[in-house]
């Protein structure tokens, strides 16, 4: 008389197919969820980075002179004759390179108060802020959570000639 069934090694080398199976596709998933999470931390940051440098670029051309242009700032009169300040400020004011806080305020704020506007912007060598005649360019390279972007925009000063 046959038996029917499956033999104690058969279920175990089903157990141990099932096992490896599992454990794949949980990597598999985990990965995935990665690349995704990856994905939307670079996408938040470009965000926040663009729309800083879109108010940077509207404010300039505006501007109806520009006050002082350095390399981590510049300060401008605007309409009204209101002076703003866009500015790349460390908290620890340590002469280290490190992360910065890209602030907007007004003349009248002490430094460290405004608008912050970016964070995590990092000093890579190249002027945050220059001006080339009538065209001021902006360079931020910003860092959170091992994602990295860097965006350059040239701004023409409209109601400003030539310099």
């Amino acid at each position: 008389m046959k038996k029917t069934g499956f033999t104690i090694v058969e279920l175990i080398i089903a157990v141990g197919l099932m096992a490896i199976l599992t454990v794949t596709l949980i990597f598999v998933y985990l990965a995935c969820f990665r690349v995704w999470d990856s994905g939307q931390n670079r996408s938040s940051l470009r965000t926040k980075l663009s729309q800083a440098m879109e108010l940077m670029s509207e404010d300039l051309r505006q501007a109806n002179t520009i006050d002082s242009l350095t390399d981590n700032s510049v300060s401008f009169f605007g309409e009204n004759s209101v002076q703003y300040n866009f500015y790349l400020y460390n908290a620890t004011d340590s002469e280290e390179e490190g992360s910065y806080d890209l602030l907007r305020s007004l003349a009248s704020e002490p430094a460290g108060d405004g608008a912050v506007m970016a964070t995590g912007i990092q000093s890579t060598g190249t002027p945050a802020f220059s001006r080339n005649n009538g065209l001021i360019t902006i360079d931020l390279t910003s860092t959170n959570s091992g994602e990295t972007v860097h965006m350059r925009t040239k701004v023409k000063l409209r109601n400003i000639s030539s310099q």
